[in-house]
C-alpha cells in the first residue's frame, strides 16, 4: 500500500513531454505476456504474424515451462476458430468457491499443486492473466462478477 502511494506520487510528478510517466507507459505500443499453454503461446505467435502493424511482442514464459507436465495443450486448441486468450478462467462451479487468486505465469502450476496438495480445489479457484499489457480491464471484470463472494 505505501509503496504504491510513494511510487504513484512520484510517478505522477514527474512529466516528460506534457505526460506523466504512468501515462506513458499506459500508452506505450507493446504486447508483455505471461502464456501459461503451448496453445496460447501458439496462438499469440500466430497473432503477431498476421497484425498488419507489428507491435513489439514481450513474452515472460520461462524455459521449466516447455518441459513442465501440467503445461499441455490439446491440438483441438490450435485448430481453426481458436485464438489467444489473454485470460484463462476454470470451469467450475463458482457457488462453493470461497476464494479467487488471480495470477500470471508458472506460479499458476505451484498455486494449482499446492491447493491439490491441500485439497481445497472447490474452495479456490485460480484464474491466469495470460496478457499483461494491454490489461484486460473487461475479461477481469466479467470473471469477478462470476463469483458470487
Amino acid at each position: 500500500g505505501d509503496f504504491y502511494l510513494k511510487y504513484k506520487a512520484v510517478v505522477s510528478t514527474q512529466s516528460t513531454g506534457g505526460k506523466s510517466l504512468d501515462q506513458q507507459l499506459w500508452d506505450c505500443n507493446w504486447q508483455i505476456m505471461n502464456i501459461t499453454t503451448p496453445a496460447n503461446m501458439f496462438h499469440a505467435l500466430r497473432r503477431q504474424m498476421y497484425m498488419k502493424f507489428r507491435k513489439p511482442l514481450i513474452i515472460f514464459t520461462p524455459k521449466s515451462l516447455l518441459r513442465h507436465p501440467l503445461a499441455r495443450s490439446s491440438f483441438d486448441d490450435m485448430t481453426p476458430g481458436t485464438s489467444f486468450k489473454p485470460l484463462i478462467p476454470e470451469s467450475r462451479d463458482v457457488s462453493k468457491t470461497k476464494k479467487l487468486i488471480l495470477c500470471s505465469g508458472k506460479v499458476y502450476y505451484d498455486l494449482y499443486e499446492e491447493r491439490a496438495n491441500r485439497g481445497m480445489e472447490e474452495e479456490i479457484a485460480i484464474t491466469r492473466l495470460e496478457q499483461l499489457h494491454p490489461f484486460p480491464h473487461s475479461l477481469i471484470d466479467e470473471e469477478l462478477k462470476r463469483y458470487p463472494a
